[in-house]
């Protein structure tokens, strides 16, 4: 009796050690999962922050100022472009379309890249807007 009481006892524990590890394994992973999607968004906010404030420039200098920013675009962007004056991109995020924008003070047109990857974009002063291409 005193075997088959120990070897009941060693499966309870082992059954207990397994469920603590699984809840601090699953804990840790949903902790990493939301912070790489902070991490996506802090690069895109960065990434139109520094267009705005270029093109912000650009405007004031006017024709033919030009200036080129690195940038790096996360997965999981659906879309990105320019509508009069403010800069977008949506991202992806689990289930849901997080949008991401800033509002410069001069018109803007052009196209922006939504695959990931590194890229440079270049942006230049026009009569009356600045041009963005990558």
């Amino acid at each position: 009796m005193n075997k088959s009481q120990a070897a009941i006892e060693y499966l309870v524990l082992s059954t207990v050690l397994i469920l603590i590890i699984s809840i601090v394994l699953w804990y840790s992973l949903t902790i990493s999962s939301n912070t790489s999607a902070q991490i996506k968004v802090s690069q895109l906010q960065s990434l139109v922050k520094r267009l705005k404030e270029v093109s912000d420039i650009l405007c004031i200098e006017g024709e033919p100022a030009r200036h080129s920013i690195s940038a790096y675009i996360p997965s999981g962007v659906v879309d990105a472009g320019f509508e009069n004056y403010t800069i977008f991109y949506n991202i992806r995020i689990d289930s849901s379309i997080v949008p991401v924008y800033d509002v410069s003070n001069c018109k803007l047109n052009g196209s922006l890249p939504i695959n990931e990857g590194y890229y440079v974009i270049v942006l230049e002063a026009m009569e009356g807007y600045v041009n963005v291409t990558f």
